[in-house]
């Protein structure tokens, strides 16, 4: 939306987003798991998630992230095992200064409810926050 429709976006948020993965994450033990059928959690629609992971991980074209002009607030849990923080790097990488990636500590894949007070008060100060690409943001 905010490559898209950038008049109508000021401002985006991303958070624990797996959307720098690249083919060679796996191979090159990014993950804490070796391939898909490992990486499936629990029985329930066994086949259907490991299906969902292989199409993920080996059927989709490379990603070309679209190009974002906002100030963009990407908020990634340090202890995140399905996406590891360098995705989180990578992201903030492609976007350049105008993002900001903020760390939480000890926080997974549910940062937004394990550090839910963290993680709220990072979204409201970037969002009140006029001067955001010169703040000081700072681990939390």
């Amino acid at each position: 939306m905010a490559a898209m429709f950038p008049s109508a976006v000021e401002r985006v948020v991303l958070c624990c987003a797996g959307m720098c993965l690249e083919e060679r994450d796996l191979a090159e033990g990014l993950f804490v798991v070796s391939n898909a059928d490992d990486a499936v959690m629990c029985t329930v629609y066994a086949k259907e998630k490991i299906e969902l992971l292989h199409a993920l991980i080996y059927e989709r074209k490379h990603l070309v992230l679209p190009e974002i002009a906002q100030p963009t607030l990407i908020v990634w849990g340090e202890k995140y095992r399905i996406f590891p923080l360098e995705l989180g790097h990578r992201l903030k990488r492609h976007l350049g200064d105008r993002a900001q990636l903020v760390v939480i500590r000890n926080a997974g894949h549910a940062v937004n409810l394990e550090k839910s007070r963290e993680f709220c008060e990072n979204i409201i100060k970037f969002f009140h926050d006029s001067s955001f690409n010169d703040h000081n943001w700072q681990k939390v």
